[in-house]
């Protein structure tokens, strides 16, 4: 563990120290299971103030070059108490990439983010610069994810658990264009999300220790951490081909991805479900990229073997694009100002 500089003109932040406790505890727990062999270096940053996040995040990047980050955190992309600081994180993941990091975020709609008019992308999920993991749940719910007739995969369907008032996210930036990686698939001329998904659900969710109680949590903090030790184990192997890490890792998913050779193998196609939560507003899963659930869940065998051989990814001029306008679907508030939420 590292502890990471407070940012000038730090705030405080929110003080919920029990949550990010847990969801710490998720998070290096559930990369370890995946890639136990990794390194894993938790960098703690004095609050959950945005600019504390921020200057960890800088420091971490400058002391660790060419790493797999995680985040599982969030902000609404129009929260208007954030201030410059979703700019200045994104200054900061040029920089990241620049060094041949490969970057990570969650995506999920709870209270914490709004739950009434939820169609708004979730930041830093958001950044083009970073892989937004949604999440997905057993179909049929909740255990569908294991066949015991074949002993292997079953079925999944878009996390949607309203009792738990929470839901993968998924939507159209309002912050950045359409990445050249996405042009020609979405339908939209902004950047959208999630990228790929996870299994997320509480019902069969995973058990984290977080002393001195176990804990059954979802969403798709799970799925970050775990998607960033797929990345290790594909950065192993490009290593022992004699290959330098991945880095942006977007590029390479999206080729695959539309692939149909490469997609079919590669990703668990997700077409049952919508992440519509508490609200009309949302969107559903279909074949091939959806904002619900991306370009799918993976089978990590096979494609562990198409990012072995994927080239170096390079943020190719992936700016700042600034608010598209329209409504406000900025979530009904229900955290600190000018902080992220655990649990994205």
């Amino acid at each position: 563990m590292r502890n990471a500089p407070p940012a000038r003109g730090s705030q405080g932040g929110s003080g919920a120290l029990q949550s990010w406790q847990l969801e710490t505890s998720l998070d290096v727990e559930y990369a370890h299971a995946m890639a136990p062999g990794a390194r894993i270096v938790l960098v703690v940053a004095a609050s959950d103030n945005n600019d504390d996040i921020n200057a960890a995040e800088l420091w971490a990047f400058l002391q660790y070059r060419g790493v797999i980050v995680s985040q599982s955190f969030g902000d609404w992309e129009t929260d208007p108490t954030a201030g410059n600081s979703f700019q200045q994180e994104h200054r900061i993941f040029e920089l990241g990439t620049a060094l041949g990091d490969t970057i990570l975020a969650g995506a999920t709609w709870t209270q914490y983010t709004g739950t009434t008019t939820p169609a708004i992308a979730a930041y830093p999920a958001s950044d083009p610069l970073v892989t937004a993991v949604g999440g997905t749940e057993g179909l049929p719910y909740p255990d569908g994810l294991y066949n015991p007739v074949t002993n292997g995969y079953g079925g999944e369907q878009v996390w949607n658990e309203k009792q738990f008032d929470a839901a993968t996210g998924g939507a159209p930036s309002r912050l950045f264009p359409t990445p050249f990686y996405q042009f020609g698939l979405t339908g939209y001329s902004t950047r959208t999300i999630p990228d790929v998904s996870y299994n997320a659900a509480v019902l069969g969710g995973v058990a984290v220790w977080s002393s001195p109680y176990i804990y059954l949590v979802g969403g798709t903090s799970a799925g970050s951490p775990q998607w960033a030790a797929i990345f290790a184990l594909a950065d192993q192997a490009r290593g022992m081909a004699g290959q330098r890490q991945l880095g942006l890792a977007n590029p390479a998913l999206y080729a695959i991805g539309r692939d149909p050779r490469t997609a079919s193998r590669d990703f668990h196609d997700i077409t049952v479900g919508n992440n519509r939560l508490d609200s009309p507003v949302g969107f559903d899963a279909k074949p091939g990229y959806d904002l619900a659930s991306g370009l799918g869940t993976p089978n990590v065998s096979n494609l562990i073997g198409d990012l072995t051989s994927a080239p170096f990814g390079e943020d190719m001029g992936l700016t700042w694009h600034g608010d598209f306008g329209g409504p406000d679907f900025s979530g009904d508030g229900r955290h600190t100002p000018h902080t992220m939420s655990p649990g994205q």
